[in-house]
């Protein structure tokens, strides 16, 4: 396109390493996780490498993973996913002290220390002039109803905690957990660092979570009319309408995107787990300005 700088950007979500390499053992995982990058992620030599949220459940594989990647990219920008989150275990609630968010500060901080890594939390870099924000971002779930379906449906309500959780008896059979997480306020707090982006000419604004809706005609069929989907978008087009970035890169769904909206152009590229064989890879777009 004449007088318009061409620029080049891989993008890969949900990588969930820890579905494709079990060893953890920082001194014993390089040679797993130099495949894994080679093989399975294989990037693609632009300079700028986009992870859309969920990289995995376990510090010293995701760091590894990503120092490999700097060895094919001058800046990799991430955002957190729902996994990002997960203290699935007792081991890992007692190292991040019953608080999800310390995984993220644990992440944040071990980007600062690496040139090229760039932990987007309601923050835009700019690199050569190309503007990119971006932030996890969640979903919407205004009603009781919608907690009682996010209760019994996701993993979220279980493994995202702010305090030691515990276990409430149902009236009749089961139970639900008290963790401390309050999904309503997160998205709160998320949306407002959205609106924060208003404003200041965002090229590429990334989010795990999508923040409009998958328009039916766009949506894998199996999804259309499926009460779960409020888990996995949320509806403030009229929020990204007004940050107008040329592209939202986004994750969470396992399913490949590649539409315009509004004159906005969505892609989504997740890897998903290793039983879902989705033989997606890092992919590469071409935003103009």
């Amino acid at each position: 396109m004449k007088n318009k700088k061409s620029y080049k950007i891989d993008i890969i979500s949900d990588m969930h390493v820890d579905f494709w390499i079990k060893e953890k053992d920082p001194q014993c995982i390089s040679k797993h996780v130099k495949k894994y990058v080679n093989d399975v992620l294989k990037p693609k030599g632009s300079d700028v490498l986009i992870i859309a949220g969920d990289l995995g459940h376990y510090f010293s594989q995701d760091s590894s993973v990503l120092l490999e990647l700097l060895i094919h990219y001058k800046n990799i920008f991430i955002v957190p996913g729902n996994h990002d989150l997960y203290l699935f275990n007792k081991s890992q609630q007692s190292k991040y002290k019953y608080n999800s968010f310390n995984r993220i500060k644990e992440m944040k901080d071990f980007c600062l220390k690496h040139s090229g890594l760039h932990y987007l939390d309601g923050e835009i870099i700019d690199i050569d002039g190309l503007k990119i924000g971006g932030t996890g971002y969640w979903y919407n779930l205004p009603s009781q109803n919608s907690i009682n379906l996010w209760n019994t449906y996701m993993n979220d309500s279980v493994n995202i905690i702010k305090e030691k959780p515990y276990k409430i008896p149902l009236a009749y059979s089961g139970y639900y957990y008290i963790t401390g997480f309050d999904t309503q306020e997160y998205y709160n707090s998320e949306k407002e660092k959205l609106s924060n982006f208003i404003g200041n000419e965002l090229d590429v604004l990334v989010t795990h979570v999508i923040p409009f809706k998958i328009p039916d005609n766009k949506l894998s069929q199996e999804y259309i009319n499926d009460p779960t989907n409020i888990f996995y978008m949320s509806d403030d087009i009229e929020i990204v309408k007004k940050i107008n970035p040329k592209v939202c890169v986004f994750g969470h769904t396992h399913k490949s995107y590649d539409f315009e909206i509004d004159n906005i152009w969505a892609v989504c590229n997740p890897l998903g787990y290793k039983s879902e064989r989705t033989n997606n890879e890092i992919n590469q777009i071409e935003i103009y300005k």
